[in-house]
């Protein structure tokens, strides 16, 4: 569940005229927000109630906002959810966990949306048995019933799944103190994992330590990086147009700080991978990782893909409760993933916890407090559903 943010790539000095004389050629990505032409909230559109559901849905968080997920509709009120092997990670996330953990958040925004439209939900998680990876795309992880209840009254953090943003911005204020975790925490109604706040300045150090280690092996491995920028969107008709992946105004970019990165930028293996433009980046996300406030680690007792799903629905619970209380994160997942170059900082991370035999870290977010973030695009219903 991770995002980058990489600045500006030149290879000579620019003098402040040479620069003015961009302007006029790049003032629409000085002044265009790059916000979504559609909200969000805008799934009033659909007569079905299943298709209302899964467009509150697409509002979840997930991994590099690949969106990795397809539905097959049932009836009006029946789908089954699949992960999309066209938007995973094979390189970040080989085992496919991240990707699980992204369509768990989907099932409870989708569990917690139905309630704003008069649904309780029925969630049966691999619903053909045993699953395995060659089943992943081939086999739905879930099947969703809407079940109508004159009963049923909307989910107290209903209004903040349109407000939930990730914010990857230098986080600013005092420290999430232990009673506002607590709170959060009460609120989340944590079922499927354990939850470690860590906010005492020197664990704080050690953790800092490792994430950052790990971000830097992530920049500095070619195939990882590599992943990040196929996924990325360099320019404003690409985000628009593709509806996923990352951005510049997603990692934080404002202003002039953005018409640089989008001026700059080259969408090229050698220019991606220049070391001086890796350190930048690494630097940019320094400054905000060293900005946290608190870091938030989940931990399950097994690692299956059942794990991995249900962990997802406690995360996103966790998020809402976050947005209710005007708190941000970030997730920094790169310590947790599973391919070799990340196997040591894996089990330097795993000793500090003290994590034991089966157990897996499987989410790390920093929380605080930050300016509105950007919010990412999503795609539309009609491009993830088939009949």
């Amino acid at each position: 569940m991770k995002r980058r943010t990489f600045l500006y790539q030149s290879g000579a000095f620019i003098t402040s005229t040479a620069l003015i004389s961009l302007l006029p050629q790049k003032i629409s990505a000085f002044d265009k927000t790059s916000e979504p032409d559609d909200r969000r909230d805008d799934y009033k559109i659909f007569p079905e109630p299943i298709m209302q559901a899964i467009a509150i849905g697409l509002n979840a968080p997930n991994a590099h906002n690949t969106q990795a997920w397809k539905f097959k509709i049932i009836n009006d009120k029946e789908a089954l959810v699949y992960i999309d092997n066209a938007n995973v990670l094979p390189e970040t996330d080989p085992p496919r966990r991240q990707i699980h953990i992204s369509a768990g958040c989907l099932l409870e925004a989708i569990n917690i949306g139905s309630t704003g439209i008069g649904y309780k939900t029925e969630i049966n998680l691999f619903p053909n048995g045993n699953y395995k990876f060659e089943d992943i795309g081939n086999e739905p992880i879930a099947s969703v019933k809407l079940v109508s209840s004159d009963s049923i009254s909307k989910h107290v953090h209903w209004d903040f799944i349109f407000q939930r943003r990730t914010s990857r911005m230098v986080y600013n204020g005092e420290m999430i103190t232990q009673n506002e975790f607590d709170q959060i925490e009460k609120a989340t109604v944590t079922e499927n994992s354990r939850l470690l706040f860590i906010h005492d300045p020197q664990a704080m150090e050690l953790y800092t330590s490792i994430f950052s280690k790990a971000m830097k092996t992530e920049f500095n491995t070619l195939a990882t990086n590599e992943e990040t920028r196929k996924n990325f969107r360099f320019t404003d008709n690409e985000a628009s147009e593709k509806r996923d992946g990352l951005t510049f105004e997603a990692n934080g970019f404002k202003g002039m700080q953005k018409l640089f990165a989008k001026t700059f930028t080259k969408n090229t293996l050698e220019g991606w991978n220049k070391p001086s433009i890796i350190e930048k980046g690494f630097s940019h996300f320094e400054k905000g990782l060293n900005s946290a406030k608190g870091f938030v680690l989940w931990i399950t007792d097994k690692n299956d893909y059942k794990n991995h799903v249900e962990v997802g629905r406690d995360f996103y619970r966790f998020c809402l409760a976050l947005t209710a209380k005007n708190i941000y994160m970030h997730p920094l997942t790169q310590a947790t993933q599973e391919y070799k170059e990340m196997d040591g900082i894996r089990q330097e991370l795993n000793n500090l916890v003290g994590v034991q035999n089966s157990e897996k870290i499987q989410m790390i977010v920093r929380i605080g407090r930050s300016e509105v973030p950007f919010e990412s695009f999503r795609r539309h219903v009609k491009d993830v559903v088939y009949k």
